[in-house]
């Protein structure tokens, strides 16, 4: 495994790794999957069907960034910057993103089923349409969120506010 800490080009994508590291020759150069990508900059970068399944991207910063469609099935985003960024119709199971930055997000339609979401700051964040099923969503603020639609069944710690805040804005809130 080679330590990087430079920019690599990457067909279009031009990535400022920080802590991260790259072993062997990724033959598709949309596919992450396992890397250990910790404190990354994808800032303002389209990463649309990109592929980081399981990768470590803790405290990475995805400041506006386009990740419709992206897979972050198991993946850790510990402390991640995702504010602003585009994460319609997100691939985020079982992912890690506890005290993640996603203000003024766009989650429309996300996959966040058994997503660890505790600490988030989901302030001013677009959730319409996106599935929360068993995820532990405790301490996290939802401020101004759009959630019109949203799931939020057998769902962890959503505070009485939040989840009052959510039934009052068209969220379905099953399990509480």
């Amino acid at each position: 495994m080679k330590n990087v800490n430079k920019i690599i080009s990457v067909g279009l994508l031009v990535l400022a790794m920080g802590n991260g590291s790259i072993d062997g020759v990724n033959t598709n150069p949309k596919d992450y999957t396992k890397r250990s990508l910790i404190g990354s900059r994808f800032c303002y970068t389209d990463l649309t069907g990109y592929i980081f399944t399981k990768a470590d991207l803790s405290g990475a910063d995805f400041t506006q960034s386009v990740l419709a469609c992206v897979k972050l099935n198991g993946a850790t985003l510990k402390g991640a910057i995702l504010n602003g960024a585009n994460l319609i119709k997100a691939h985020l199971e079982g992912a890690n993103l506890i005290n993640a930055h996603l203000s003024g997000a766009y989650l429309n339609n996300a996959y966040c089923i058994k997503a660890n979401l505790s600490g988030a700051d989901l302030t001013n964040a677009d959730l319409s349409g996106a599935d929360f099923t068993s995820a532990n969503l405790s301490g996290v603020n939802l401020s101004g969120a759009i959630l019109k639609g949203t799931k939020f069944i057998f769902y962890g710690g959503l505070s009485k506010e939040n989840r009052r805040n959510a039934h009052d804005h068209g969220a379905e809130i099953v399990g509480c």
